[in-house]
Formats: C-alpha cells, structure tokens, sequence
C-alpha cells in the first residue's frame, strides 16, 4: 500500500510539471500570436473617394482629420477647437510635406509608399500607408485612379 500511495504522488507531481509546462507553451504561443497580430488602422478610405473629409477624434484633445484639395488629400491632427496641423512644421515651410498624398507621389516615390510623422507637441505619431495606389498618367493633372490609404495614430 505504502508503494501505491508513494507511486500516486510521483504520478501526481509528473503530472502537474507537464500541466504547467503546457500551459507556459500555450502562453508563449499566445504571446508570439498577439505580437504578429495586425493593427487596424485608425482611419482608412479610398484614394478616389469623393468625400471633402473623414474625421476621428483619437483622444487626448486631439482630432484626426484627412481632407481632399485640388491635389488629392493632406492628414492631419488637431487639437480640439484649433487650426493648426500638428504635422506640419512651425514656420513659412514651402513645397511637399510628408502629411500630403498627392497622385504623383506613388510615380516619383516622394515620402515612399509609408511614412511617420511625428505630431508636434504630443507624443504621438502618424503612420500613412499607401496601398495598391494608383494614378492617371496625364502631365500636370495626375489623379488617383485605385488603392487607400491607410491612416494610423500611434506612439513612435
């Protein structure tokens, strides 16, 4: 009897070492699973869409907001109520600036396909990424004729 006992605990204890084991597996399966998932952007849309604007408040004060002009669309973040876009420099800046997707970008490789800018004043960045896009070949007057971008609002 004694021997029986004695075998039922050795059993026991083998046992829950390969329980926990398991479960150590398991979690590190997760963990690998999780840090492979995708991240959803915090904004996408069509490059040829015919809104004049999408709008997301991203917390902390701050709104998100893309809008169209006559060259395709500019990202950027504001603060509740104020006008200033936190991705463009401070000052009388001229030319492209990496927040605009314009249709001859995707041609010329201007910014590349992603960029990140980082959000003046916050610690916070945006993360734009071209998918698929595509555009007219007509001199001076490029549009977009395919793909989306996405738009993400993340820490750098």
């Amino acid at each position: 009897m004694p021997c029986t006992i004695r075998s039922i605990i050795i059993l026991f204890g083998f046992a829950m070492r390969l329980l926990i084991a398991i479960l150590a597996l398991f979690s590190f399966g997760f963990c690998v699973l999780a840090a492979d998932a995708p991240v959803k952007p915090t904004l996408s849309f069509s490059l040829t869409a015919t809104n004049g604007y999408f709008v997301r408040s991203v917390g902390q004060g701050l709104r998100l907001r893309v809008s169209r002009d006559e060259l395709g669309w500019e990202v950027g973040v504001f603060k509740q109520g104020g006008r200033d876009n936190l991705l463009l420099p401070q000052g009388n800046w001229h030319g492209a600036q990496p927040c605009q997707i314009y249709a001859w970008m995707p041609r010329t490789q201007t910014f590349g396909q992603e960029r990140v800018i980082p959000a003046r004043d916050t610690k916070r960045a945006v993360r734009i990424r071209l998918v698929g896009a595509t555009a007219s070949r007509k001199a001076a007057s490029e549009v977009f004729t395919g793909g989306r971008a996405d738009v993400f609002f993340e820490a750098p």
